[in-house]
């Protein structure tokens, strides 16, 4: 899901909590519990520890579809617009 968002499972879950620049939606209200805790472990938050599933992820840029350049957490977990 991190690569293939023609897959089944992208497009039913974007179906439940919706797409928001290009990634799946926390969901809200709508959301699970297990599905809001799944979102905060992929923004480096949740009882596991900061980061631990995005520093276990190579990304590749390529046509940046994928990648958000001031808002992805480039150094130090941290992203650049915040630096």
């Amino acid at each position: 899901m991190l690569v293939d968002r023609e897959g089944l499972w992208f497009r039913v879950l974007a179906g439940r909590y919706g797409v928001e620049r290009g990634r799946l939606c926390e969901g809200g209200a709508r959301g699970s519990t297990w599905w809001r805790e799944l979102a905060r472990i992929r923004e480096g938050g949740g009882e596991a520890g900061r980061g631990w599933f995005s520093e276990g992820v190579l990304r590749q840029v390529g046509d940046g579809s994928d990648t958000f350049f001031w808002t992805d957490p480039w150094v130090d977990g941290t992203s650049l617009r915040e630096r």
